[in-house]
């Protein structure tokens, strides 16, 4: 949770913490493979960044 709130960028008053970074950058998904690869970043960041240790958390 310390981390989610240094990371909060000044600017989001209404919040105290910040989870994903500023902007998007949409992609199409334009098969199974791609939506496998696109689940699995989003499961396993958290875990690569050090905020949970297993991807269920």
């Amino acid at each position: 949770m310390q981390q989610l709130s240094w990371f909060r960028k000044a600017h989001k008053t209404g919040w105290d913490y910040q989870v994903w970074e500023e902007g998007s950058h949409p992609q199409l998904i334009e098969n199974p493979e791609v939506l496998r690869q696109k689940l699995n970043y989003i499961h396993l960041n958290p875990v690569k960044r050090g905020y949970v240790e297993l991807s269920e958390h």
